[in-house]
C-alpha cells in the first residue's frame, strides 16, 4: 500500500510539472500555425498578383509630378480577401478548428486579407491579417495574426510574441480599413 501511495505521489508531482509545459507547447504550436498560415496567404497573394493579368497592379505617384523634394505620394494599393486567394484544401481550418474566411460576417468582412503596396523599382510590400473565428464552450472567439504591415516581419524569431492576438473581436479591423499602416494607401482595390 505504501509503495502504491508513493507511486501515486510521484505521478502527481510529474503531472504538476508536465501539464503546464505541455499546455505551453500546444499554445506555441497554435501560434506558429497562425504565422505559417499567414505566410501561406501572402504566398498565394504573390502568385495571384503575378499570374492574373486582370488584376490592377499597385502603383504610386508623386505630387507635384516630377517632384524631387518635399513630395507627397499617392499609393494605389491592392487588397485580396481570404476567399479570393484560398481554394478548398489549400489552407485547412485554423488551429482551433474554426474558419479564417469571415466574409459572411458583415462587421468583420476584412477579417483575413492581404494588402499589397508599391515600394520602388517594381517591388511590393505585402501586409497581412489572418483571423480565425471559432467557438469554445458556446462562446464565439477570434484568434490569429492582427495586421502586419510587412510580411517579412513574419520571419523574425519574435513574430509569435509580437503579432498574435487572442480573445474577442476587439482587435479586428472592420470593413473600413483604418489602420495607420494603411494610411499611405489613397485607394485599395479589393479582389
Amino acid at each position: 500500500m505504501v509503495e502504491l501511495l508513493a507511486t501515486i505521489a510521484i505521478m502527481a508531482i510529474l503531472m504538476i510539472v508536465a501539464v503546464p509545459n505541455i499546455i505551453s507547447i500546444l499554445d506555441k504550436n497554435k501560434k506558429t500555425t497562425y504565422i505559417d498560415d499567414a505566410r501561406k496567404l501572402v504566398a498565394l497573394a504573390k502568385y495571384k498578383l503575378n499570374s492574373d493579368t486582370n488584376i490592377t497592379r499597385p502603383t504610386w505617384r508623386a505630387y507635384p509630378v516630377l517632384c524631387t523634394t518635399n513630395c507627397t505620394y499617392s499609393y494605389r494599393c491592392v487588397g485580396f480577401y481570404y476567399s479570393t486567394l484560398v481554394k478548398e484544401g489549400e489552407i485547412e481550418k485554423g488551429p482551433e478548428g474554426g474558419t479564417y474566411d469571415l466574409s459572411e460576417d458583415s462587421n468583420l468582412k476584412n477579417g483575413s486579407y492581404v494588402i499589397i503596396k508599391y515600394t520602388e523599382d517594381d517591388k511590393f510590400t505585402y501586409g497581412v491579417q489572418l483571423i480565425e473565428k471559432y467557438t469554445v464552450n458556446s462562446i464565439l472567439s477570434y484568434s490569429g495574426v492582427s495586421y502586419v504591415s510587412n510580411s517579412s516581419l513574419l520571419n523574425k524569431a519574435d513574430a509569435i510574441k509580437k503579432y498574435i492576438s487572442n480573445g474577442q473581436s476587439s482587435f479586428l479591423k472592420t470593413s473600413e480599413i483604418t489602420s495607420s499602416d494603411l494610411s499611405e494607401c489613397s485607394t485599395v482595390t479589393w479582389y
